[in-house]
């Protein structure tokens, strides 16, 4: 699903404007992206939370010209399926 379609979706359930949809995706895209750097995890109900993970530093290769190249350690955003969803997938 692309963003226009969930907007699309939203609108309809919630019976607003596309306009109003997307100025609430948004928000929330950017309260998402604060919360998670301020505390590190986000609770998100049943369908699960966000975390942040701490990746190291690691060797790496260059898969075009197979040259050695070192991966800086970097902060990733990492999503843990809560119960429900997981019953929803299978």
């Amino acid at each position: 699903m692309k963003k226009n379609e969930l907007v699309t979706e939203i609108s309809h359930r919630l019976g607003c404007t596309k306009t109003e949809a997307a100025k609430s995706l948004n928000v929330i895209n950017e309260i998402i992206v604060d919360k998670l750097k301020e505390e590190g995890e986000i609770y998100l109900g049943e369908m699960g939370k966000l975390k942040t993970v701490y990746k190291a530093e690691r060797p790496g290769r260059n898969p075009s010209t197979g040259e050695s190249v070192t991966i800086p350690a970097r902060t990733n955003a990492k999503f843990i399926t809560g119960a429900k969803l997981k019953e929803a997938r299978n």
